[in-house]
């Protein structure tokens, strides 16, 4: 029997329909996979993996001729956006297999290319980055609130009038 990666500790987890989207909380990173990855995840996520198992459900989306490939190309994916606990040593590598021989395999078997596994990946940022400049003369706390000026330059100014405060200067 060969065995089988598991996954990292600490995901965060949530179904989307027949997709699922995972939070790794290490690398502040969001990944959605798609549903044959997502469903090769689930089942990864049943310790011990069971190899059989887990090629079984995915001859019942694909042919059986293609659900060693799928099984293959969703664990490179995984491993690519590190949600693998360790990389898999070279005796329980899976067969490498290319999307086009995939691809070749699923059209010949009939069944559809929204099979081949993906994993789309965004980075979560920080919300300083998400925001918008105040325009000058608007009240602020710190310089980078404050939307550049004409002068190419932004300042958050304090001023002791009355009443006192701090405002977007463009000086």
């Amino acid at each position: 029997m060969t065995a089988l990666p598991s996954l990292r500790v600490g995901l965060l987890v949530h179904r989307l329909d027949d997709q699922v989207l995972v939070y790794d909380r290490v690398s502040d990173r969001v990944h959605l996979l798609d549903h044959t990855t997502a469903r090769v995840f689930e089942l990864l996520a049943q310790q011990p993996a069971d190899r059989e198992v887990v090629l079984a459900e995915l001859q019942s989306i694909s042919s059986s001729d293609s659900a060693e490939a799928l099984l293959a190309l969703s664990i490179d994916e995984l491993k690519k956006a590190n949600l693998l606990e360790q990389p898999m040593n070279r005796q329980t590598a899976l067969p490498s297999v290319t999307r086009r021989l995939l691809l070749n395999k699923i059209t010949a078997a009939g069944a559809t290319a929204l099979l081949i596994p993906a994993i789309a990946t965004l980075a979560a940022t920080a919300a300083g980055g998400q925001s918008t400049c105040i325009p000058i003369g608007s009240p602020c706390t710190a310089d980078a609130q404050c939307c550049i000026g004409s002068n190419g330059g932004r300042h958050c100014h304090h001023i002791g009038t009355d009443p006192p405060g701090s405002f977007c200067h463009n000086t």
